[in-house]
């Protein structure tokens, strides 16, 4: 039974837009929004075998490259709080990787991505290295889960891994060329980074 002391929460238009009025200061501290809302994209040139792995584990678990850059940026800023020295991120750096590079983009929450750009800033990276820890991160904290999971669809299809392999590479290429024509259908042009080849 409701307890008759407990105001009533507003549901009616009205009720509403009184509430809005009566209580401006919510969510603000010294007349500023504590909570940005909206999203920014973590945008950069990963190494090619890093970007074909963060592919194949969104395609397995049917996630996308904003999903990879969440669970990514969450897994490094949290690696960083427990370590006080910094992490060697950069393994590709580090073995001295002069192979090819692909562009990664994924929007991520303003927050998480001020939280994950302060962190990095704080244990001395450069910025141009964020796209690559991120996607680092995501790689490694999903690996057990992504050989389950690969296991999973080579037994469920009767097919080698390859096969599996090349079907995510393939639907990724689908996935892109379908965002393409929506575009073009909408009347948009195609950016110099949609025209990127879909390898």
């Amino acid at each position: 039974m409701p307890n008759p002391e407990t105001p009533k929460k507003p549901v009616t238009l009205e009720e509403l837009e009184a509430d809005k009025k009566a209580h401006p200061e919510r969510g603000i501290i010294n007349g500023i929004l504590v909570v940005e809302r909206g999203s920014q994209e973590l945008r950069g040139h990963i190494p090619k075998p890093l970007y074909d792995e963060m592919i194949y584990i969104t395609r397995a678990f049917s996630l996308g490259k904003a999903e990879a850059a969440q669970y990514g940026a969450w897994e490094a800023i949290d690696r960083m709080c427990v370590h006080e020295s910094g992490q060697d991120f950069l393994k590709w750096k580090t073995i001295q990787y002069d192979g090819p590079y692909r562009l990664f983009r994924g929007g991520m929450p303003i927050g998480l991505y001020e939280s994950l750009t302060s962190t990095l800033e704080e244990k001395g990276y450069a910025p141009e290295d964020m796209a690559t820890i991120v996607i680092s991160c995501f790689v490694s904290k999903c690996n057990k889960a992504y050989q389950k999971r690969l296991k999973q669809l080579t037994e469920k299809f009767q097919v080698s891994e390859a096969e599996i392999l090349d079907v995510f590479a393939d639907d990724a290429k689908k996935i892109a060329r379908d965002k393409k024509i929506e575009k073009l259908k909408l009347g948009e042009q195609l950016t110099e980074i949609d025209r990127e080849k879909m390898d």
